[in-house]
């Protein structure tokens, strides 16, 4: 049910979780989701000192992988930074 509570507890160096039957499956993140959470996590990068990034840099590099190639993603989709080529006109 989703207005139950997830129990945690720590024991001798040991997190013990209970209730937990609605977290046993990997959650599935459609495109749109994906991609929100990518350009949250590069917000969030930009303006975290990059000392403490780690755990972003990781979120952020696992969700671009398991979210595939731009030619995948819908339609009028915003790219990510890095996946935009740019070319100078001379």
């Amino acid at each position: 049910m989703p207005d139950d509570l997830i129990e945690a507890s720590w024991e001798g160096g040991k997190l013990y979780v209970g209730n937990a039957d609605t977290i046993a499956t990997p959650l599935r993140l459609g495109r749109d989701e994906a991609l929100a959470l990518i350009v949250a996590l590069r917000a969030l990068a930009a303006s975290t000192d990059p000392a403490n990034r780690d755990a972003i840099d990781r979120a952020l590099m696992k969700l671009e992988q398991a979210s595939g190639s731009p030619a995948t993603w819908p339609t009028g989709s915003v790219l990510p930074s890095k996946m935009i080529k740019t070319q100078q006109i001379t």
